[in-house]
């Protein structure tokens, strides 16, 4: 499969969602694999386009 890696702040993520803030503290407790010294969260389902889109509302929420 193809992958696209973005790097995003936890805690913007954790900030707007119980979701993604569950997710993280759940993977605290484990040894997860990393990327150039972050941590990685795959996420099946979702497509890269549509993520990126909701980073950039959360990011620059003006700009919608």
């Amino acid at each position: 499969p193809d992958y696209c890696l973005f790097r995003i702040h936890k805690f913007l993520l954790k900030h707007h969602s119980v979701a993604f803030a569950n997710l993280f503290e759940d993977a605290s407790a484990v040894s997860v694999e990393t990327y150039d010294g972050s941590p990685l969260v795959e996420m099946h389902g979702d497509n890269a386009e549509d993520l990126s889109l909701l980073l950039s509302y959360l990011y620059n929420p003006s700009y919608v």
